[in-house]
């Protein structure tokens, strides 16, 4: 328990620094460097070698565990009655109204689709957008569903998410 709470709580930040290898910024000779540190050039054989230990990071800490919690999400409502899975899996569960068990995985996804702006899109504009659209749809599914157990907590989220669409689509009109 103690180690799942664990990888749950740091997969997002593992993710993201694991996510750091795939943004590059290129260079006018037609080469690119990494964003954090410009001086190990993209597709060289250091960057090679890091390769092998980001892809094992998103695939221990977002593939394996992602999937881990989904199965685990999934026989919920069926083990529910065991004690032991509920001691077990209570970091699953514990924020989350009973009818949205579930909402944990949205809200790692949510992390994920955030953390992808900046390895999918080198323009701004794209980047600006993609998170405005990310939020939203979680905006969306925060409001109409009501997940959090405690409804502070619902609202909180919601004033934080829409604050954030707000700078994003202010900042747009800079990005272009």
């Amino acid at each position: 328990n103690a180690f799942a709470t664990t990888m749950y709580t740091f997969s997002l930040t593992v993710l993201a620094i694991a996510f750091e290898l795939f943004k590059c910024f290129p260079h006018p000779n037609g080469l690119s460097s990494l964003r954090v540190s410009p001086d190990v050039m993209c597709y060289s054989s250091e960057w090679n070698a890091m390769l092998v230990v980001g892809i094992a990071a998103i695939l221990v800490y977002f593939v394996f565990a992602f999937s881990l919690f989904s199965y685990v999400l999934h026989k919920a409502p069926q083990r529910y009655h065991d004690p032991i899975f509920r001691r077990t899996w209570k970091f699953l569960l514990v924020k989350w109204r009973p009818n949205c068990w579930w909402f944990g995985q949205v809200f790692l996804l949510k992390g994920v689709f955030i953390n992808l702006t900046l390895v999918l899109f080198q323009a701004g504009a794209l980047q600006v957008l993609w998170a405005v659209a990310t939020l939203t749809l979680y905006a969306v599914s925060v409001m109409i569903l009501h997940p959090w157990r405690h409804q502070f907590a619902n609202i909180l989220d919601n004033v934080v998410t829409l604050a954030l669409m707000s700078i994003g689509l202010v900042s747009i009109c800079y990005a272009i």
